[in-house]
């Protein structure tokens, strides 16, 4: 049993426009599991303006670790553009000795 006021959550891979419904409409208070990149962007970007939660557990989009930052969202993921650049890194590294 969960006491206080009501959290809503739902975990989904919607689109900007559903997940706005979801905001201002249904009151839902945070969105999770976004794994795939262009709905993690796009729900980031309304979330961001509504000042509502997300999580982002599986998207690896570097717009979601930069541009999209913001104190209502958590990026729980590999950051592609990181990864790639660490593992090159080391190849070069390998290589040259």
């Amino acid at each position: 049993m969960i006491l206080g006021p009501r959290v809503q959550s739902r975990a989904a891979d919607r689109d900007s426009l559903e997940a706005r419904e979801w905001f201002d409409v249904e009151g839902v208070d945070m969105i999770n599991d976004l794994s795939n990149s262009g709905a993690a962007l796009a729900v980031a970007g309304v979330a961001k303006e509504a000042k509502r939660d997300i999580i982002v557990n599986g998207a690896s989009n570097i717009g979601i670790t930069n541009d999209m930052c913001s104190p209502c969202a958590i990026h729980y993921a590999d950051d592609a553009f990181r990864s790639l650049e660490q593992s090159s890194c080391h190849l070069v590294t390998d290589e040259k000795g």
